[in-house]
């Protein structure tokens, strides 16, 4: 294992490792792995529909939300760079920072510069665009349609409409969500919520691009080739195979988005275990830079 790497032990009290640990850390070396063991598959990259540990873990890494949540738990600014409140702690409007981009593999991140990017594989050559308004809007009517069965639906119900669409009374686009343009979003909500900002650093609010999801077929989220991020990291390649074993899922730098955030480190190596003493053994083994538990074993970590 690289020596530049500190290796972690995180209890249950960090269950969760998120953009706020990735983004922001500093190093000299500009070449790191950080490779981290977890037993549990991924079914999908779709943050609407992400469930468990381990895809909030995969998706919060490769999206970002309005705000972002750092290790303190203060409300950041995310793809939004300021926010108001009013109409009594009701009506949140959003200005969105611009530039900031979709991406999955830049043809400058490849090593020859002729490498296709995913997305322009899918969509062709010149896919490459903004992240706008209209990519939330597109995402949260998603996740209150019934068909979608986001995991997490009832942190947003309380916007305007929401489980009347959840229901099946009411279309997605009567939802109390609109971009009054590309780059001013406004939110509606039935009541005020203190926390409402919080629920929009989850996947369930993670922007999600109308053109691309369509262009996918149903393969949104589902294979490598079917996701675009905005996050900290891209895709650069997941494997899953539900009978198989050493199933991954490697994620590169995005630097499209490197103007505003120097992420460490370049990369993420996810190597999915059939067992949690199959990821035990890989921490103690030093095969891996860090071990999620509920319980700390001094004898067999001391090294």
């Amino acid at each position: 294992m690289k020596n530049t790497i500190k290796k972690l032990f995180c209890t249950a009290l960090c269950l969760i490792l998120t953009i706020t640990i990735f983004a922001g850390c500093s190093s000299n070396n500009d070449k790191i792995d950080f490779i981290y063991p977890f037993s549990g598959d991924i079914k999908s990259f779709d943050p609407q529909i992400a469930k468990t540990a381990d895809e909030f873990l995969l998706v919060e890494n490769c999206f970002e939300g309005l705000v972002r949540v750092n290790d303190n738990g203060k409300v950041q600014a995310g793809v939004a760079k300021t926010w108001e409140i009013s109409n009594g702690g009701k009506t949140y409007t959003f200005h969105l920072r611009q530039g900031a981009k979709w991406n999955v593999k830049s043809t400058s991140q490849s090593s020859d510069n002729k490498e296709l990017t995913k997305v322009q594989e899918l969509m062709g050559e010149s896919f490459n665009p903004d992240i706008t308004a209209n990519d939330f809007v597109f995402a949260l009517q998603r996740a209150c349609e019934k068909n979608t069965d986001a995991p997490l639906f009832s942190s947003i119900s309380n916007i305007v409409n929401a489980s009347k669409i959840h229901s099946g009374k009411l279309s997605s686009n009567k939802l109390g969500v609109k971009a009054l343009d590309d780059y001013t979003l406004e939110i509606n909500l039935k009541s005020a919520d203190d926390g409402f900002l919080n629920v929009l650093a989850t996947a369930v609010a993670m922007p999600c691009n109308k053109e691309f999801f369509y262009n996918t077929k149903g393969r949104y989220g589902l294979d490598d080739k079917s996701i675009i991020s905005n996050g900290a990291f891209f895709i650069r390649q997941w494997f899953y195979d539900p009978y198989g074993h050493d199933n991954f899922v490697y994620m590169q730098r995005n630097l499209a988005n490197n103007k505003y955030d120097k992420i460490y480190p370049t990369s993420l190596n996810f190597y999915i275990k059939d067992t949690y003493e199959e990821s035990e053994n890989s921490f103690a083994d030093n095969e891996s830079d860090v071990l999620l538990s509920f319980m700390y074993n001094k004898n067999k970590y001391k090294k």
